[in-house]
């Protein structure tokens, strides 16, 4: 015998299971669909890692204050976000591919002891599924500077002696003779300028002209910038007026995110001299082919592998590779959002591919080389003669800025330019 349930009995069961979900305080369901699932805020861990060491009273850092935002990964639209500590357990999403985002609150501004860092992950909704997250990790997305002097420039310093600090023309902070915290600035994923200038008077004279700048910083490095005294002899330490037989030093060590230290280029020291000899060789970005050069756009739409070759650019560092930065940009928001899905950014270093397996084997299966292929080999082919059929469903300029640098921190650029109808 069928079984009839009446559908007033079915309309109280529903209210039931409403009210009952709505008396849980830390549930927020937004709009109610067919084609909506959840994710359980609740499982998601988060981790906040300066990796730039040794770092100074903020290496503890307190996650509960960092803003967690979901958005949408195709266009990175913001649905949603609150404090770590004000997380709902819950929350639905309708059915598509997102990306969590965590970082520190203090955006934009320059300051002492309070790192920026922030993380990501991507995750996917699906009808009428909950969704658990892993832990986001937050690494350092700023450049940290400390200031150090040694004894006997110190004892020559005025009172009111200080270094302006100042990264990209833009953000600055004021470190006096006294001041041992870090100072945390904005800035790119390459290609930052830090400007040291010295600011009071040293020995009773004012403002001595020991400026310095050091350029092609990564974001997420620690500058560690020391002043020294030494004699015109270049013996250090031995102290002193400030008179014609004695010089200044400016020197500057730099700890990258992997934990290796370098020194930065000073101004009127050549630390790795360019010509010559293998070992001072800078790298090289040139084209791989003779049909194309990088300062003219490739027609996709016209292009023939058969007939034109292949479209690949390589990378030369005879010091050995650290990094190879790819930055894709386009006219056509579809293909930054085919891009995103398939990377899940649309900068990338193929040296440290993403750890995201999906977006790692993507990079992989479009024939490019990542990892330990990369690092610290001499050349590489940058090839993208897959990635031209796909481009030709879309339309506009599509480029592809390409950085290759070496151990020792120097770098080349150059934008591989295609256009589409």
């Amino acid at each position: 015998m069928k079984k009839i349930i009446h559908p007033t009995y079915l309309l109280l069961t529903v209210l039931i299971i409403l009210m009952s979900a709505c008396d849980r305080e830390n549930m927020d369901f937004g709009k109610e669909s067919n084609d909506y699932g959840q994710v359980n805020l609740a499982s998601m861990g988060l981790s906040v890692n300066v990796n730039a060491t040794p770092v100074s009273r903020a290496e503890t850092v307190d996650p509960s204050n960092y803003i967690v935002g979901i958005y949408n990964a195709e266009d990175e639209t913001l649905v949603s976000e609150w404090k770590y500590s004000e997380l709902p357990e819950i929350f639905q999403l309708k059915v598509g591919k997102y990306k969590v985002i965590a970082h520190a609150p203090n955006v934009g501004i320059a300051l002492f002891d309070e790192p920026y860092c922030e993380g990501s992950k991507n995750f996917e909704i699906q009808k009428d599924q909950i969704t658990n997250l892993e832990t986001v990790n937050c690494t350092l997305n700023c450049i940290m500077v400390t200031i150090q002097y040694d004894e006997n420039f110190r004892k020559l310093l005025g009172d009111e002696a200080n270094i302006k600090v100042t990264v990209n023309n833009k953000y600055s902070l004021n470190f006096e003779k006294d001041e041992t915290r870090a100072g945390y600035f904005p800035a790119a994923a390459s290609g930052n300028v830090i400007d040291a200038k010295f600011i009071g008077e040293l020995d009773d004279e004012l403002d001595v002209p020991i400026n310095k700048s050091f350029s092609n910083i990564n974001m997420g490095s620690q500058l560690i910038i020391t002043y020294t005294l030494r004699d015109a002899n270049g013996d250090p330490g031995t102290g002193g007026a400030a008179n014609p037989s004695v010089e200044y030093d400016v020197t500057c060590d730099i700890v990258e995110l992997d934990g290796s230290v370098h020194p930065g280029e000073e101004e009127g020291i050549d630390d790795f001299p360019s010509g010559g000899d293998k070992e001072g060789t800078d790298p090289t970005v040139t084209s791989g082919n003779k049909n194309f050069d990088l300062n003219t756009p490739i027609d996709a739409n016209d292009y023939n592998e058969e007939v034109d070759g292949l479209v690949v650019v390589n990378l030369l560092a005879s010091r050995g590779i650290k990094n190879v930065i790819v930055e894709i940009t386009s006219s056509d928001n579809d293909f930054v959002a085919a891009v995103v899905e398939l990377f899940g950014a649309t900068s990338f270093d193929l040296a440290n591919p993403p750890a995201d397996e999906d977006h790692k084997n993507n990079l992989i299966s479009l024939g490019f080389p990542v990892g330990d292929e990369v690092k610290t080999t001499e050349t590489v082919p940058f090839n993208i003669t897959k990635f031209v059929p796909l481009l030709q469903v879309y339309h506009g300029m599509h480029q592809f800025k390409i950085t290759v640098k070496d151990v020792t921190n120097a770098s080349a650029t150059a934008t591989l330019t295609l256009n589409t109808k």
